[in-house]
This record gives C-alpha cells, structure tokens and sequence, in this order.
C-alpha cells in the first residue's frame, strides 16, 4: 500500500537526486521507499531514519504515525 509521501523525503540521509542514502547508497528499493524504512531491518548498514533538521516534530510524528512508526 503506497503513502501520501515517502518517509524517506524527510530524513536527513536521502538522497533525492538518485533516491539514495547513507543506509542503502545504491539506491532504495520501491517497498522500502513507499512503504517505509522499519527500525527492525537489518540491512541498512546501520542506519535509521533521522528528520531533517528543518522539518517540524509535529510533521514527523505525523508521518510516523501513518507509517506505524513510533
């Protein structure tokens, strides 16, 4: 089931002009783009969603509670 918008936007490692980041630098596959980055996977090197600085907590906990993500 695909989100309003990808969790990944608002996270200070993504990479917009290749849909990369630090946690998978040869690109995000489409599950984990729309579906979201879940703190259990293991195959990130090690690396969790982390908001942008400029982005308010009210709009990440909003994007959070719509990925089921606390």
């Amino acid at each position: 089931m695909s989100r309003c918008m990808p969790l990944c936007k608002l996270c200070k490692y993504f990479i917009d002009e290749n849909r990369s980041c630090e946690a998978y630098p040869d690109g995000i596959s489409d599950s984990i783009y729309w579906n979201g980055h879940l703190p259990t996977m293991t195959d990130d090197n090690n690396i969790k969603f982390q908001p942008k600085e400029d982005i308010s907590k009210d709009r990440v906990n909003f994007y959070l509670n719509i990925y089921g993500i606390s």
